[in-house]
């Protein structure tokens, strides 16, 4: 789940490069490891191994602080260990990650939401997956 910087490293590539082809950057970063790639940005950009791709529009600027990544993280390994496939967990993650962030910025504001306020609007956003199902 790099950011575009940390792709950079990851790639040799420069930041405005990884920017400018934010779908063929983790194309080709996933084709040649073998991984799902989760690139984070405004529009976070999902690759998997089948050259599958999936582009996020969910989250908030609210969500650029220390700890985000982590909960994204959390919430993609929470799938995994329930049977969805990486890429699959991977989507779901970004969108409920993402929704989590803009439902805590909401109450919050742009400025005042920390990674445990994405983490408590969690079960908001699921819930709302829930009803009536």
């Amino acid at each position: 789940t790099p950011h575009p910087g940390e792709m950079s490293k990851l790639t040799g590539f420069t930041i405005e490069q990884v920017l400018k082809n934010i779908i063929q950057v983790p194309e080709a970063f996933s084709a040649k490891h073998t991984v799902t790639v989760l690139l984070k940005d405004t529009r976070s950009v999902i690759v998997g191994t089948d050259e599958q791709v999936y582009i996020n529009y969910t989250g908030s600027p609210a969500m650029a602080k220390a700890g985000s990544g982590d909960v994204l993280a959390g919430i993609i390994g929470g799938f995994v260990a329930q049977g969805k496939d990486v890429f699959e967990a991977a989507v779901l993650g970004a969108y409920i990650g993402g929704r989590s962030g803009e439902l805590a910025a909401q109450s919050l504001s742009q400025y005042g939401v920390l990674a445990q306020d994405i983490v408590n609007s969690i079960p908001y956003v699921l819930n709302r997956f829930s009803v009536g199902h």
